[in-house]
């Protein structure tokens, strides 16, 4: 038993003396790595102040800052805040020298900018200088170009505007002067804007049609309105309709009605104003024509004779004498001031769809439906006799019209047909067909002859001289939701720079213009 005592005794001691042995063993391995890190330290501490002191001498300020904010890091002492200050200082000093040599810089681009009157580069330098210096001398500089930049912009955009202009690039031209506009509204820069419609609706009219629009609305009256014509001064609309046997004036400007032709005692299928603008003519189912005043709505005289309805009636460009258009087969030529009956065109044999007067009065044409005629015929107006007949369409006649100079007639026709065409009016040689994809329900010249107007499931424009297709109007997903039947008849301003279209289930008037040409008194409403 002792000698366990013994044993444990030394078991003991020999714990103890491993335990002393590794103590000393840890403890000398703190001191070796205490010294080693403290080297490695001083050895990282003089790396960064030997790249201090390169970058010092190479000029390298920032470069020799940051290596010395880092010796710092690793081993803060005197000798090092010292140096560091001194690079900030030489920093501050260099910051200084450089700012000072950049608003220099700056100050004479802005100098340069401002002689050779180029102000956006001005304004932007100078802006760069006071940002760096504030000084009188730069501020006064950015002022002047301030002030002189909207004076050389408008000049600017003017030139740019005419320029466009002179090279047809209407769209162009718009957005200069408009620019210019916004910067100074001169009469010059809004004469110039206002010449663009001009231009354009002389040199290039498909551009100028394209830009038609529905700008006023003739309804109201729930009536179905079967023709519309405008007055010779453009002020004035007139509108026939069934449902109501009454003929309506409207102010064109506005869109107000100004007051109803009441008498017939049906259908009113067409209503024209006289030359001078102070009468309207009407034709109706009651188979007469009536003259009307035009400011006061009264009836003048009663144009009576025909066998069957009246589909249409015009006055001859003087004034003086109305031909109109029957069922019964024949036209016949009225004098206006008395309503006596002077002399009939007969020998249609089928219903004549419309007649008209040569500008010149010389002439009359007429156009007959397909029922065993399919013709239009040119008559002399003074004697009566037929002169020409103009064959060619397959499924009759729906109207015809004389152009301006009373050298060449345009008609159209309806259903399988599909075509308006433009014939000779001295031989009456067929010269060009307007395809359409539907019946033509109307066709008519432009008031200058350069234009042919055409309606049918959409309205079309074409130039007459090569019967090219300008422009279509009515067409897309808008119109076809609310004008989906289409167009019975359109007709041109006295200007030509608007259209009137009737509609007779859609129970409207149109007119049509571009709504961006200021000169157009139809658009501005004066």
């Amino acid at each position: 038993m002792f000698s366990d005592i013994i044993q444990s005794i030394k078991e003991r001691k020999m714990i103890l003396i491993y335990t002393a042995i590794i103590i000393c063993i840890l403890a000398v391995l703190n001191v070796i790595f205490c010294i080693r890190s403290r080297g490695e330290r001083i050895s990282n501490y003089i790396e960064k102040y030997r790249e201090a002191e390169q970058a010092i001498e190479e000029d390298r300020l920032h470069d020799a800052a940051h290596a010395l904010e880092a010796a710092i890091k690793v081993r803060d002492n005197e000798e090092a805040r010292d140096l560091l200050e001194y690079v900030n200082n030489e920093i501050r000093i260099a910051d200084i020298a450089a700012a000072a040599a950049s608003y220099q810089e700056k100050l004479a681009q802005g100098k340069e900018a401002v002689r050779e009157k180029c102000w956006d580069n001005a304004i932007k330098t100078l802006e760069a200088a006071l940002a760096v210096k504030d000084t009188k001398e730069a501020r006064k500089l950015l002022e002047k170009a301030r002030k002189a930049k909207p004076e050389a912009d408008y000049e600017k955009n003017l030139a740019d505007g005419r320029e466009a202009l002179k090279e047809m690039r209407w769209d162009e031209g718009i957005k200069y002067l408009n620019a210019a506009l916004a910067i100074k509204d001169t009469v010059e820069a809004r004469e110039l804007l206002e010449s663009i419609w001009e231009q354009a609706f002389e040199k290039d009219p498909k551009w100028y049609f394209k830009g038609f629009k529905v700008i006023r609305r003739l309804k109201g009256y729930g009536d179905m309105v079967w023709s519309a014509v405008f007055s010779p001064d453009g002020k004035f609309v007139v509108t026939a309709a069934w449902e109501s046997s009454k003929a309506r004036i409207w102010d064109a400007a506005t869109g107000e009605a100004l007051r109803s032709l009441e008498g017939h005692g049906n259908w009113i299928f067409s209503a024209v104003f006289s030359p001078d603008g102070k009468q309207v003519v009407t034709a109706a189912k009651d188979t007469t024509a009536r003259i009307w005043d035009m400011t006061t709505g009264k009836e003048l005289r009663r144009l009576e004779g025909h066998d069957n309805t009246v589909l249409y009636a015009a006055f001859s460009r003087d004034g003086r004498f109305v031909v109109t258009a029957s069922f019964d087969k024949t036209a016949r030529i009225w004098d206006a001031a008395t309503g006596r009956e002077l002399r009939r065109l007969e020998g249609h044999s089928s219903s004549v769809e419309s007649a008209a007067f040569s500008p010149d009065g010389r002439l009359v044409v007429t156009a007959a439906s397909a029922w065993n005629d399919n013709t239009a015929r040119i008559w002399d107006a003074a004697t009566g006799r037929e002169l020409h007949r103009l064959e060619g369409h397959n499924s009759g006649f729906n109207n015809a019209f004389f152009s301006p100079d009373s050298k060449l007639v345009v008609t159209a026709s309806p259903w399988n047909d599909m075509t308006a065409r433009i014939w000779d009016a001295s031989t009456g040689k067929e010269l060009r067909q307007l395809a359409h994809r539907s019946s033509v329900d109307s066709a008519v010249f432009s008031p200058d002859g350069r234009f042919v107007l055409t309606a049918s499931s959409i309205i079309r424009i074409w130039d007459a001289a090569t019967g090219a297709e300008l422009c279509r109007l009515g067409e897309g997903t808008v119109y076809r939701s609310e004008y989906r039947y289409g167009f019975d008849c359109a007709v041109f301003s006295p200007d030509g720079k608007s259209i009137l279209t009737a509609t007779t289930l859609n129970r409207v008037a149109l007119i049509w213009a571009n709504p961006n040409d200021k000169s157009n008194p139809l658009v501005t409403g004066r």
